[in-house]
């Protein structure tokens, strides 16, 4: 998935959300918001047109309450991905008119508005020259946040070994594998010792 350049420019408000026309899934650098949460079970990464690069650790739903005529609406934000290196928190217009057929984006030089069924939903402002739309947007925290595990696959291995009764690299290597638990990659490269010194080894 590509996203703005500005993603990765240094903002101080890790709060506000910015839309961003080319995404086409929202992003957060937050991973307390999650009400529910899903690690990808491969590794994906986001790029910038700029080359720039960040992984994405998974994706959930997000409650959140936008400001429209000085009134505050509950939405939920599904598919949201988790990309802790993304400095700014981006709203994806593109997932919005996936998920609504009926839906109309309009952007002025100063401000923009998100309409569904003929009614606003969201609206952004900006400066001129300042880059992307600020959305009129804060985040519902739930009181119990989905549990976001970051595991290397070194660690994921080590995990299924212990779950799989310390059986040997071989049994890892086809069971693993066939269920998209750890790549083959990291199971032919990591040296059977290095699995659990006290296990049987081949």
């Amino acid at each position: 998935m590509t996203v703005d350049s500005n993603a990765f420019v240094v903002e101080c408000d890790k709060d506000a959300w910015y839309i961003d026309n080319g995404a086409t899934t929202h992003v957060t650098n937050r991973r307390d918001i999650f009400r529910t949460f899903d690690t990808f079970p491969n590794e994906v990464e986001i790029r910038t047109a700029n080359g720039d690069k960040a992984k994405a650790i998974g994706s959930g739903t997000v409650d959140v309450e936008t400001a429209v005529n000085g009134k505050w609406q509950l939405k939920t934000l599904m598919n949201v991905w988790y990309v802790p290196n993304v400095i700014k928190n981006l709203f994806s217009v593109l997932a919005a008119h996936d998920k609504n057929e009926v839906s109309k984006f309009i952007s002025e030089p100063r401000s923009c508005s998100l309409m569904i069924n003929g009614k606003q939903v969201l609206f952004g402002a900006r400066q001129l020259g300042a880059g992307l739309y600020k959305v009129a947007l804060r985040i519902v925290v739930p009181e119990k946040a989905a549990e976001v595990n970051i595991l290397s696959p070194e660690a994921t291995l080590q995990l299924y070994h212990e779950w799989m009764g310390h059986t040997r690299t071989s049994v890892m290597s086809k069971v693993s594998f066939k269920k998209n638990l750890v790549s083959r990659w990291t199971l032919a490269t990591r040296p059977a010792k290095a699995v659990c010194m006290g296990s049987f080894t081949d």
